[in-house]
């Protein structure tokens, strides 16, 4: 136990901790807490962010040492306190980690290049790390922070590698930048070098998320969104037409290497190409190095940082460099099957929407009056697209007799719908790569409602056919792109539970739904919905 100031904090003997024996192969342990040493500062993990590097050390294509705790970007309170620390430090006060620790007598270190150090080693790296309940650093790679939260402080070592890439970079007064790349570190330099000698700030990145994210925090004065899966040459095209002489500095943020050739293309005479990804070990990119001769190209590669956190923690708490919106989505350290749910409730607008938007699935499944459960039905076939509520009626059987007696017809009168859904649903897939998945969901909508109208208008048999096979392609499209997009988009705290929920809305109608009326009766809801909405008396 340790007390200061009234403070006092149960350091319990063993810890959870996420430990990796090898490559891949990593496992939830028991392990004993740390004891600090004389200049060390025993921190009780509060936050701990997941970064590509985390992925790489996972796949084995960043060097690590084995076995390790990993997590490099932590930040915690401190518990106990090494008795030869001399930096004044607080029991409960907040600090953030650097994550290196040098040795301070090789070649690079006598020379000031500490960053360079041939005995390097990284806390989630080399040396345990943050994704533990409790973690040891030297008192001097601690820092204070009193203004963010545990979430937001999961950024502080993302964005110090951005301070040390500005370092890097010094871009002159009124430079033209291009940014490849919308990662979250990648997002703290753009906003670095738009207020350091940033004049006009592109960002090139995949269409999605992080492209949504990038304009959410304003992060460049100009957004270039490529298509995701798809041939991207188009829009790299249209860009050197818009800025044939290309840009001061480029920035390769994605650590795809592949990339580093096209963004050289887009430096201009003078300029500065960035190497700012982590690229595989085994990466090789063909360089003309006539180009880099004549057009006096200047390569920079830039990796960590060191002793950049301290202003990393000025930028983020005076709000110069924006973390507020979902850069980090969620953090949740308690395992519990029922958290999606959980968060999803806590978040009453989202879930009250969502359960507006699943009231529809009391319009699918099987018709009750076509089961076991209601024998006494004389127009059995299976629900698509609200067509069991449609056979049964007066009025359809005296405009489209054959249809109301023809079995063989209903039969593909069901199936065209089905039949447009695969079309719709194979669609899908190049459709949002090329549109984006929010656009592409806007489409079907529009297709939707174009196959509404025709069935509503129909005159003919052939009529209603071609509208449900309309209808179909969007609803294949929406069959496959509602659970992509909220798979993709969603806050991981009710990720699932949104899927789960817009999954359960397609079947629960047969489960809760009993009476013969019900189809019906739920069209006359949804009326009844509309009305109030928009003022326009419905008419059944």
């Amino acid at each position: 136990m340790a007390a200061q100031n009234g403070e006092t904090f149960q350091i319990p003997k063993t810890m959870k901790a996420i430990r990796y024996n090898k490559i891949k192969d990593w496992s939830l342990v028991e392990m004993p807490v740390p004891t600090p040493k004389p200049h060390e500062v025993l921190v009780k993990i509060k936050s701990c962010g997941i970064c590509g590097t985390d992925l790489h050390i996972h796949n084995g294509d960043f060097d690590s040492r084995m076995p390790v705790v990993t997590g490099h970007e932590s930040s915690g309170i401190v518990v106990a306190i090494g008795n030869a620390v001399k930096r004044e430090f607080q029991l409960g006060e907040k600090v953030t980690a650097d994550n290196s620790e040098l040795c301070g007598w090789c070649h690079y270190c006598r020379k000031g290049q500490p960053l360079y150090c041939e005995n390097f080693q990284a806390h989630g790296v080399h040396l345990d790390g943050g994704f533990a309940e409790y973690c040891a650093y030297p008192a001097e790679k601690l820092f204070k922070f009193t203004q963010l939260s545990w979430t937001e402080a999961a950024l502080f070592e993302s964005a110090s590698c951005a301070v040390h890439g500005l370092d890097r970079i010094r871009p002159a007064p009124g430079s033209s930048i291009l940014v490849v790349g919308a990662g979250p570190t990648g997002l703290c330099l753009a906003q670095l070098l738009r207020r350091n000698g940033g004049a006009h700030l592109v960002l090139a990145s995949n269409a999605g998320p992080k492209m949504a994210l990038a304009k959410q925090l304003d992060a460049a004065d100009e957004y270039v969104e490529l298509p995701r899966g798809g041939d991207q040459a188009a829009a790299w095209a249209a860009l050197r037409t818009r800025y044939p002489y290309g840009f001061d500095v480029v920035v390769e943020a994605t650590g795809a290497h592949a990339l580093l050739e096209t963004a050289m293309g887009f430096c201009t005479r003078g300029g500065t190409l960035v190497y700012y990804g982590v690229y595989p070990k085994e990466a090789v990119v063909a360089v003309a190095p006539a180009k880099v001769f004549g057009d006096e190209l200047t390569l920079i590669g830039s990796f960590s940082e060191m002793y950049c956190l301290p202003r990393a923690v000025h930028y983020l708490e005076t709000r110069k460099v924006d973390v507020y919106v979902q850069l980090v989505a969620w953090s949740n350290p308690v395992p519990d099957q029922w958290k999606g749910y959980k968060g999803l409730i806590r978040e009453g607008y989202v879930f009250g929407m969502a359960c507006f938007a699943s009231i529809g699935g009391l319009l699918f499944g099987y018709t009750p009056t076509t089961t076991h459960r209601h024998p006494e039905a004389n127009n059995p076939s299976y629900d698509q697209g609200v067509i069991s509520g449609v056979l049964v009626m007066t009025n359809f059987g005296k405009h489209f007799p054959t249809l109301a007696s023809d079995p063989t017809l209903q039969g593909w009168m069901v199936s065209v719908l089905t039949l447009g859904a695969m079309a719709g649903a194979l669609l899908n897939g190049p459709i949002a790569d090329r549109l984006s998945r929010r656009w592409s969901l806007l489409a079907a909508n529009v297709i939707f409602l174009c196959g509404s109208a025709v069935q509503c208008a129909a005159r003919t048999t052939a009529h209603i056919f071609v509208g449900r096979a309309v209808a179909g392609v969007a609803v294949g499209m929406l069959s496959m792109g509602v659970p992509l997009y909220l798979g993709e988009l969603a806050p991981p705290n009710i990720r699932g539970a949104l899927v789960a929920l817009q999954q359960l809305a397609i079947t629960y109608q047969e489960l809760f739904v009993v009476h013969h009326l019900s189809k019906r009766l739920m069209i006359a809801c949804l009326l009844q919905i509309i009305q109030q909405f928009t003022g326009i008396n419905a008419i059944i």
